[in-house]
């Protein structure tokens, strides 16, 4: 977290906010690392009409309706919980969460066909 209070990343995982349907994220110039799953996760997003934007702040990570991490060892992980054991969205994974979840297994999925 920054000083300003903007969520940048979790340890070796990137972090997105889901409002409504608009997932958040850190940019890039908050000094986050890249992540080739964070990079194909906003275009997933981008190509499912939800989009995403930039700009997560602690406020916001409480207050939305579902948070998840992305990296290549967990793909898109739905975040639950959060500190103090304060639930997000109910306690579970939001309806966008999983859309994107399911469009990245898709996408891996298509990417090890055309590799055979």
């Amino acid at each position: 977290m920054t000083a300003a209070g903007e969520v940048t990343e979790a340890t070796s995982a990137n972090v997105f906010l889901v409002e409504t349907r608009r997932a958040r994220h850190p940019p890039l110039a908050a000094g986050i690392l890249p992540g080739v799953t964070r990079a194909l996760v906003i275009a997933l997003a981008r190509r499912a009409g939800s989009g995403c934007a930039r700009s997560a702040s602690r406020s916001r990570a409480f207050a939305a309706r579902g948070d998840f991490l992305t990296a290549s060892t967990s793909e898109v992980l739905p975040v639950v919980r959060l500190a103090y054991g304060r639930a997000v969205g109910g306690g579970r994974p939001g309806p966008a969460t999983l859309r994107l979840q399911l469009a990245y297994a898709g996408h891996v999925a298509a990417a090890l066909r055309r590799s055979r």
